[in-house]
């Protein structure tokens, strides 16, 4: 896995998910419940007809990215910001499990977030993240 290269694409370009695990995380790192962190930085999104929480934009970007253009939650940010750009909307599924495949991070966020679908599948939303 590269280095991060402050280039901020993975908070302009992509909708951010947020899995129930790193709600949590966040939420312990700003020091507020989870309850309060879902509802003042995230709002729910459908991709692909599955819902997701997502973190909020402001002025098209994450509402975490500061002025200074650095994360304000990088000791925990999303996996999907750790492993871009491997799982990133430009990559055709090919390249995305291509990418996957030979970065083990990225192979266990895959994991992750296939877990995440079958979950939802038979819970709902709030199941989850409570």
């Amino acid at each position: 896995m590269k280095e991060c290269f402050s280039c901020a694409e993975c908070c302009k370009r992509y909708r951010i998910t947020i899995l129930p695990e790193e709600a949590e995380k966040i939420s312990t790192f700003l020091n507020i419940p989870k309850e309060k962190f879902l509802e003042r930085f995230c709002e729910i999104k459908e991709i692909n007809k599955i819902p997701f929480y997502v973190l909020k934009k402001k002025n098209q970007r994450c509402i975490f990215l500061g002025a200074d253009g650095k994360c304000k939650i990088y000791p925990v940010r999303p996996y999907q910001c750790k492993i871009f750009p491997n799982l990133g909307s430009r990559f055709s599924f090919c390249k995305i499990q291509k990418e996957v495949f030979v970065d083990p991070l990225a192979y266990a966020v895959w994991e992750k977030y296939k877990a995440y679908i079958k979950n939802i599948k038979e819970k709902t939303l709030s199941e989850l993240f409570s």
